[in-house]
């Protein structure tokens, strides 16, 4: 629609909405009460009307006695309808306008879930919290768990976020075909600060999404730059992850930092990679599977000691060995675990082992239980020792054998090889992410970031770090900011403006693709969205 047109049709409106009862709502823009019967009763009138033009259809062909007029009326409007629906078949999602609300779990003027859905909203946003995690997972709520929490009555009676997002997944299963959903969802907490998947750090949030909207979602890795057509998202979702102020859980799920990696792989293609954090002297692991292509499903990730010089082994039945030295001295350590059937590691024993520094370590046979560790003296720079152990897969525990000076190098600690394939780690600047990025390489792919599946795409605010704005297109801003969200979409990215508000309304300016309204149901809102031909 070009923007003259925009303006007169916007004009028309105005004039229509002073002097037309609306059905929807009242002069106030109060909403109707919710009515089980009215989505059936208008699919029983679109199936009516579409009977009565098939039936007009079928008269005049049959019939001479019908006007020429009537035959031609009846196939102009024909022939609109398919061009209209051809139309929104074809445009591409950063193309379509759709209908969207703003904290669409607090009820009130927004509506249940269900009414927002049946009304054609097709961007709905879910606050979220990780506050006690381990016994209540992720919660909706707006300053706290179950904060502006509109429970009950066409939403979920939980403000659990797995049943918010399953009711989602439950409404679009009956109601195939429908325009693709995008979801908001608002993290409220720093979720860095959570150490494990069980605590509820990102890796909890991928496999949320994955269990509740998986069968459905429109990945970010299936995203390259240029979006599929409304008919090809048809019946899915678009998760954004959006909120915290400061965008550390973003940044983070976007890429990892750290320093002096290292990494293992079994004839399995399972991956462990373990480093030091790149501002404190904190270790970190991350467990991963290596895909058919090559490249690497991140999975896990977490924090299990404190220390430096982290190194790893790996043997195909899951069982790792780590080692490390102390961040205060030159003392080492080793861990043991086992990889669960999930892909994460569950710890097993710990302990110091020897005076050193540098130290390295590797499955004599990846079959096997036996090891060879080697280091540095801590005394002689020039001189490697090595120890020869056995782990007891029974229990974790190590048999720690013959140990003396060897000539023998360092093992490679950024290098894994198997069967499999290699993968080999490092740290180096990639796109705006520091020199301190977290990368991995495979025979089958090239660099890549080691960070967490790219299920969810990531929203930025205006001024934010470049290592947001530069791994997506989804744009956020205020009420009020309607000039630099038409700015934003026609530069070809994707905008939203959150308490979308009448004075956004321009007829000089492309509105952004989600206008996050709080009010979905109010008259000034649905007549825009029915002159900007916002898509269902």
């Amino acid at each position: 629609m070009t923007n003259q047109l925009r303006t007169v049709c916007l004009l028309c409106a105005a004039i229509l909405a002073g002097c037309t009862a609306k059905d929807e709502a009242d002069d106030t823009g109060e909403r109707v009460p919710f009515d089980d019967t009215a989505s059936d009763a208008d699919t029983d009138a679109d199936t009516d009307a579409d009977s009565d033009s098939d039936s007009d259809s079928d008269s005049d062909a049959d019939s001479d006695s019908d006007s020429d007029a009537d035959s031609d009326s009846d196939t102009d409007a024909d022939s609109d309808a398919d061009t209209d629906a051809d139309t929104d078949a074809d445009l591409t999602y950063d193309e379509a306008t759709f209908k969207a609300t703003h904290n669409s779990f607090s009820g009130g003027d927004r509506g249940a879930i269900i009414e927002q859905l049946d009304a054609g909203v097709r961007l709905i946003e879910l606050d979220f919290h990780d506050n006690s995690y381990d016994s209540h997972g992720f919660r909706v709520g707006h300053d706290s768990p179950g904060d502006e929490v509109d429970l009950g009555e066409f939403n979920p009676d939980t403000d659990a976020l797995g049943e918010w997002l399953s009711l989602l997944a439950s409404w679009s299963a009956s109601h195939i075909g429908h325009s693709p959903i995008t979801v908001v969802l608002d993290i409220k907490d720093d979720l860095t600060d959570n150490r494990h998947t069980d605590e509820g750090s990102l890796a909890a949030v991928n496999q949320l999404i994955e269990d509740t909207l998986g069968t459905r979602l429109y990945r970010r890795t299936e995203w390259a730059g240029s979006w599929p057509t409304l008919d090809e998202l048809a019946g899915q979702f678009v998760v954004v992850i959006s909120g915290e102020d400061e965008g550390d859980s973003r940044k983070a799920y976007v890429r990892d930092r750290g320093e002096d990696p290292a990494v293992a792989i079994n004839d399995h293609g399972q991956v462990v990679e373990v480093h030091k954090s790149h501002s404190h002297d904190d270790l970190w692991y991350w467990t991963g599977q290596m895909r058919s292509d090559g490249t690497i499903e991140w999975l896990h990730h977490g924090r299990y000691d404190s220390g430096v010089q982290p190194a790893v082994a790996l043997n195909n039945e899951g069982w790792l060995v780590e080692v490390h030295k102390s961040e205060s001295r030159d003392r080492l350590f080793y861990w043991t675990g086992v990889l669960d059937a999930g892909g994460d590691i569950v710890w097993a024993e710990h302990d110091d082992y020897d005076n050193g520094v540098t130290p390295t370590i590797q499955f004599d046979d990846l079959d096997g239980t036996s090891l060879m560790a080697i280091h540095t003296s801590d005394s002689d720079s020039d001189q490697n020792w090595d120890w020869a152990l056995t782990l007891d897969e029974s229990s974790g525990e190590l048999d720690w054998g013959a140990h003396d000076r060897t000539d023998a190098e360092l093992f490679d600690k950024t290098t894994g090889s198997s069967s499999e394939g290699s993968v080999l780690v490092s740290t180096d600047e990639d796109g705006a992410g520091d020199e301190d990025t977290l990368l991995y390489r495979t025979g089958g792919a090239g660099i890549e970031r080691i960070r967490y599946t790219q299920l969810a795409f990531i929203d930025f605010f205006e001024g934010e770090d470049e290592i947001l704005s530069e791994a997506s297109p989804f744009m956020v801003f205020e009420h009020g900011d309607a000039d630099d969200a038409a700015d934003w979409r026609d530069s070809g990215g994707i905008a939203r403006i959150w308490s979308f508000g009448e004075s956004d309304i321009s007829g000089g300016l492309t509105p952004p693709q989600f206008p996050a309204t709080d009010t979905p149901f109010a008259a000034w809102y649905t007549d825009w969205c029915d002159l900007e031909g916002t898509v269902e």
